[in-house]
């Protein structure tokens, strides 16, 4: 199993559980924005570069990954608001 997969997997077995560990860990981030979104965030802190996550593939520079459908319900539920206690607040 790669590390990539690994690190996403101990995110939780539903997207709940994903959004509940990404606020434990306060990563946060934009919705719609796969360079800046809650998991990207995540797996910078990681220790992963050049971080995109999108549905159909989460690239970084060290390796790419597929994600899993609990991921991508995280994403979708993000990107349409579910939970606002993830989005990171603009500095303007």
């Amino acid at each position: 199993m790669s590390q990539l997969k690994k690190l996403l997997d101990e995110l939780g077995t539903t997207h709940k559980q994903v959004a509940k560990k990404l606020e434990k860990l306060g990563c946060k981030g934009h919705p719609e924005d796969g360079f800046n979104c809650p998991i990207a965030n995540y797996l910078q802190q990681s220790g992963y570069t050049c971080v995109h996550v999108d549905v159909n593939c989460i690239e970084t520079k060290e390796e790419d990954l597929k994600p899993s459908e609990v991921i991508n319900n995280f994403i979708y539920k993000f990107d349409e608001g579910k939970y606002p206690n993830l989005i990171e607040e603009n500095d303007e």
